[in-house]
């Protein structure tokens, strides 16, 4: 199963002080190819490492353990875990995909949206591509029936009661 998929943008942008914190939230168009480090996209700076950049979340979306695994299940087929050039002008390619897959969209809308839905979460718990960080808060959250409070990350302080 091959399947080519292009990028319809690559976005970078620098921290700033702006929304009342120090964010690196807006990103620019970048038009070209762009060096991928093992530490994210050149030039692309992130305000919060603690939850954002760095070798486990170099680009949105996959962190390591996807590349680690990727390399051991295709290593004969693809050179890996390799900086390069990245460019909305090629195409990420499709190789293969972990049986009974949950996409992106329905990890968030069940992690989001029924966080405390104990059937959904025990699929959740059940995917072995999940990174260890959500898998570690799915587990939480079946064992306490509570949401870990994300008043720090989305406020920047501990919002009181």
């Amino acid at each position: 199963m091959k399947k080519e998929i292009y990028l319809n943008s690559i976005y970078s942008g620098n921290v700033e002080y702006c929304y009342g914190l120090k964010t690196a939230i807006n990103k620019y168009l970048v038009e070209g190819r762009l060096y991928l480090s093992f530490e994210g996209l050149e030039g692309d700076e992130c305000a919060d490492l603690r939850h954002h950049g760095g070798c486990e979340r170099a680009l949105h979306q996959y962190p390591s353990e996807h590349y680690a695994y990727w390399q051991q299940k295709y290593s004969s087929i693809m050179d890996w875990v390799v900086p390069g050039m990245v460019s909305v002008d090629e195409p990420l390619i499709l190789i293969a995909q972990e049986p009974n897959a949950m996409t992106l969209r329905e990890v968030c809308d069940i992690f989001f949206g029924d966080p405390l839905n104990q059937n959904k979460l025990l699929m959740l718990k059940q995917q072995r591509k999940l990174s260890e960080s959500w898998k570690c808060k799915v587990i939480a959250r079946l064992e306490s029936q509570e949401v870990e409070r994300w008043d720090f990350r989305l406020l920047g302080h501990e919002e009181t009661l």
